[in-house]
């Protein structure tokens, strides 16, 4: 009798597909994640200026986490989580760290890449910056010592580092914990005040939605529509930040209705592509002369007339520098929704500056 041999197929799986399966089974899908609100500072960008972009002294969040440099400063969270717990003894810590817990998940979705720490490592960061921050401005607000401010550098440097792109947490985190130790539940307002550099309310987004620290301060120095009882001078200097963040100007009243007049009016003239306006040595190798407007009504009021460019005086120091760079970093990061710097620097190139001195 003869036999009939059956042949059997046997799937023989490739190490290199197996390794795929196992990643696309553990890869969410994007209908999972929030829009990205915290990530880095592309490296086409910082290349060249990584100062710009590092903390010189403390570490916010993931980025920069556990860098020998900044390590000194981590001894210093733990005492501003005993003081806010000092200020309420009714908080118990436990409750603290409940609570954080509660907003892993979603403050993870906040970031652009996985952070690799351990849940207990994620919360422990989030509540400890949190508190850090909390700690500062509340001694600042109410004029309470502080040893690392007393210091001569403390001050801007700290504060230039909380504005750094890279070093952010999430606003609803800072939120929470100053809910739950000052039991204000909801009052957002009284969160702003605290953090606010002078009296002036920041102009917040539609949705009164805020990301972080460096997204509030944008929205209260670049863009915005406020009220004439309230666009005065800033006078009332009530913290650090004030003074290295306000300009001798009062805030501009209107910036985005005059970049959308000058935008509509520029495209109007010409279909030309925009230009980026040339850089000051060229404009001034091209005769143009640079003076300092006298009494201008915003950081923006800029003229050209005969040859002459009259600009407002912005003082730029090394921490003025570090914030404005980042400011224009958020706004990359974001372009979609935040362009007021970029747009009024094309805007300029195109309406201010005539095309004889953009050649």
């Amino acid at each position: 009798m003869e036999m009939v041999k059956e042949s059997v197929a046997i799937d023989i799986e490739l190490p290199l597909e197996a390794s795929l399966k196992q990643q696309l089974q553990q890869t969410l899908p994007w209908e999972a994640f929030e829009p990205f609100t915290l990530s880095r500072v592309p490296h086409i960008i910082r290349e060249n200026n990584k100062e710009l972009y590092e903390p010189k002294v403390v570490s916010i969040g993931p980025y920069h986490r556990g860098k020998e440099s900044l390590r000194a400063m981590e001894e210093h969270k733990p005492r501003c989580l005993i003081d806010l717990l000092g200020r309420n003894p009714e908080v118990r810590l436990e409750v603290c760290i409940e609570e954080i817990t509660k907003l892993e998940a979603r403050a993870r979705r906040c970031y652009s890449e996985t952070i690799n720490l351990t849940t207990d490592e994620f919360v422990k960061m989030l509540l400890l910056d949190s508190c850090f921050i909390l700690d500062l401005f509340f001694k600042v607000r109410a004029r309470e010592p502080h040893t690392l401010l007393d210091v001569g550098w403390g001050a801007k440097t700290i504060i230039a580092d909380l504005v750094l792109l890279e070093n952010q947490i999430p606003f609803f985190v800072v939120e929470k914990l100053y809910t739950i130790f000052t039991s204000n539940e909801g009052d957002r307002d009284s969160l702003l005040y605290l953090l606010q550099p002078s009296s002036v309310t920041p102009d917040l987004p539609a949705n009164g939605n805020i990301h972080h620290l460096l997204h509030l301060y944008y929205q209260w120095f670049v863009p915005g529509r406020i009220s004439k009882q309230r666009s005065s001078r800033y006078s009332d200097i009530s913290t650090p930040l004030a003074s290295i963040i306000s300009s001798e100007h009062p805030r501009p009243n209107s910036i985005i209705s005059w970049l959308n007049s000058r935008s509509s009016r520029s495209n109007k003239k010409s279909n030309k592509p925009m230009r980026a306006i040339p850089c000051a040595t060229e404009l001034r190798e091209a005769g143009v002369i640079f003076k300092r407007k006298e009494s201008p009504s915003d950081v923006f009021d800029i003229t050209f007339k005969n040859g002459v460019m009259e600009i407002p005086m912005l003082p730029i120091d090394s921490v003025r520098r570090v914030i404005y760079m980042n400011f224009t970093a958020f706004e990359r990061s974001n372009r979609r929704k935040f362009n007021c710097i970029r747009k009024n620097n094309i805007i300029l190139a195109n309406s201010v500056v005539p095309a004889a001195f953009c050649k």
